[in-house]
């Protein structure tokens, strides 16, 4: 009995899938190079835009592998804990994220000037050496005939997980509230104050919504294990198949729900699309694009750079008025 079994002429699907996803996630993680969010969240993302990206190559080398069996058994094993580290990661991203968007919100005058990168750098490294011990203990025991001897703890471990991800949740919503409050009673706050409130609720808006469709994996994460754990011989193959392709879907929309709930994330998405639709017609002159290419950059630039200043001057004007 495996945790990641396949599904025949399913898995075609799911390997195209997988083969697509980690174009999207580098193409995000491209994106994250530019300040769009603040440098410990972009650290945060970046790492689970990294395990997206790692759990859909190592899931293609699974396919591959069951459709040849040309992997050992101690690489396959050592595949298949990468593959699952990156699944519990999953699990308990909200938690990291709800973390930064805490400290950002309680810290409001003085963390946007706050470039400790590593403290982010850490937190993340243990996430991902806690996912990977518990990925490994999983495939362990697994492997072992008798699954009964480490159901308690390997239940209560996914229940600690799953409570952490409902806590990160409520966290997200509590703190976009709070911002909310925070920017209709405190006028007499300066500028610049009320500005990086601003921007604490619309990320954390932003984030609810991916995180909502991560809760939702995460949920059904459980459901396949609490399976798999308690009951006897159940055939798993439906349902990890359908497991491996959510991740799979999940893994490609991801990214395309943070850049379309963002405005200038999407707005330098439209601009890469319009740069690589423009440059095939303007593939016979290069010199000449060059040239052409310079104002409508610099067009983009000024309109990217009051898109925000714009939605806050009316939003001051807004709430002056009341």
């Amino acid at each position: 009995m495996k945790i990641m079994s396949t599904v025949p002429y399913v898995e075609y699907g799911e390997f195209l899938l997988n083969c697509i996803a980690p174009f999207v996630n580098v193409y995000f993680l491209f994106l994250l190079r530019r300040p769009f969010f603040h440098l410990n969240l972009r650290i945060i993302l970046g790492s689970f835009s990294a395990s997206l990206i790692v759990l859909t190559i190592s899931r293609v080398v699974i396919l591959l592998d069951s459709f040849s069996k040309c992997l050992p058994d101690s690489l396959n094993t050592a595949v298949n804990v990468v593959h699952n580290t990156c699944i519990l990661g999953l699990m308990d991203a909200s938690v990291l994220m709800a973390f930064e968007r805490l400290i950002a919100s309680l810290f409001v005058d003085k963390y946007e000037n706050v470039r400790n990168w590593w403290i982010a750098g850490i937190l993340c490294g243990l996430a991902w050496s806690f996912n990977g011990y518990f990925a490994y203990f999983l495939i362990m025991l697994v492997r072992t005939n008798d699954i009964s001897k480490y159901r308690v703890p390997s239940m209560a471990i996914f229940v600690v997980i799953l409570v952490m991800n409902c806590v990160g949740i409520v966290a997200f919503v509590l703190i976009s509230r709070c911002n909310q409050r925070r920017w209709k009673t405190d006028l007499q706050k300066n500028l610049s104050q009320r500005y990086q409130i601003m921007e604490n609720m619309r990320t954390s808006r932003q984030l609810l919504i991916a995180l909502l469709t991560d809760f939702v994996i995460s949920l059904y994460l459980f459901f396949v294990m609490f399976r798999l754990l308690t009951v006897e011989d159940a055939s798993m193959n439906v349902l990890s198949q359908l497991f491996d392709i959510c991740c799979a879907l999940m893994a490609i929309n991801m990214p395309c729900l943070f850049i379309r709930t963002h405005p200038r994330l999407l707005a330098v998405v439209k601009g890469h699309w319009k740069m690589a639709c423009c440059s095939k017609g303007l593939s016979l002159t290069a010199s000449s694009s060059r040239i052409v290419s310079v104002v409508p950059l610099q067009k983009k630039a000024r309109e990217e750079g009051n898109i925000y200043f714009n939605q806050f001057e009316k939003s001051w004007g807004r709430a002056v008025v009341r």
